[in-house]
């Protein structure tokens, strides 16, 4: 009866440790995951702010685009101005460098 019961409680031990062991495994991958998504949007954030493609910065034909308008650069110069938005040099495929 004695021996039963050791097994018993050994089996026990050994499947919680399993479960155990299962779960910090999971947990380690979904850190792992949450850590390289993480890194990827901020290499997109980056990136689109290079491009003037970003919430902060715009280029007058990305404001175009967006707006179906077509703006002069002085209103908008002096709108970032007004607002103390500095202007950036950004790449640009058409012209090289523009200011967004």
């Amino acid at each position: 009866m004695g021996q039963e019961r050791k097994a018993a409680q050994l089996v026990t031990f050994e499947r919680d440790e399993a479960i155990c062991t299962k779960a910090e495994i999971g947990s380690r991958r979904e850190a792992t995951a949450m850590a390289t998504a993480s890194v990827a949007v901020r290499e997109r954030n980056k990136l689109a702010a290079r491009l003037g493609e970003c919430f902060e910065h715009s280029t007058v034909l990305a404001v175009k685009n967006r707006t179906g308008i077509e703006y002069p650069w002085r209103p908008l110069r002096q709108w970032c101005v007004e607002h103390e938005v500095e202007a950036i040099t950004v790449p640009n495929a058409r012209y090289g460098a523009v200011r967004s």
